[in-house]
């Protein structure tokens, strides 16, 4: 539809639109006629109105204004910002860090090599570096209060940790 064809329907239609309307502003002015809600109203009791606004007396005690003052100028004053912000704030405080991060402290791994086996008259012996400690064990050794030695095979050992199994080759570094 366009420009040309909406003005031929309004021409048209320009009686009926004009009654339409009549009747709208008909019906509008009687109702607020009904219900005393008018313009004209509205502003009359607004104007009509001729009281001021004034200020009431209130009696000021002296003195009891300077004891507010003195009590302000006995009250230490502490400027340091670090005590107001809130544990929220300091987590907000790095833009470039996600808002799910969470800074749980991480388990430290443990760091296990398995450096050598030997054999020394028909026992087996191994030689574990854990962390920066090296421990020197047989079968059912146990060391760091966690660990124990299950078996010695000619490249690996089987360690126990609780019911978890691990098996170390030699040179092969665990992170547990």
């Amino acid at each position: 539809m366009n420009i040309t064809e909406i003005k031929m329907i309004l021409n048209k239609n320009r009686s009926i639109i004009a009654g339409l309307l009549t009747i709208f502003v008909i019906a509008a002015m009687s109702l607020s006629a009904v219900s005393g809600c008018s313009l004209n109203n509205m502003v009359r009791s607004t104007y009509e109105n001729n009281a001021s606004l004034t200020l009431r007396d209130i009696d000021i005690d002296e003195k009891e204004v300077e004891s507010i003052n003195t009590l302000g100028s006995e009250m230490e004053k502490s400027y340091d910002i670090s005590k107001e912000i809130s544990s929220i704030a300091d987590e907000l405080e790095n833009p470039f860090k996600p808002f799910y991060y969470s800074e749980e402290t991480e388990e430290v791994k443990n760091i296990i090599i398995l450096e050598n086996i030997y054999l020394k008259d028909g026992s087996k012996s191994c030689e574990i570096k854990f962390n920066d400690h090296i421990y020197i064990l047989v079968e059912l050794d146990s060391f760091y209060d966690i660990y124990m030695v299950q078996s010695i095979n000619e490249t690996s050992v089987v360690l126990l940790k609780g019911d978890e199994v691990l098996t170390l080759f030699i040179g092969e570094m665990v992170q547990d």
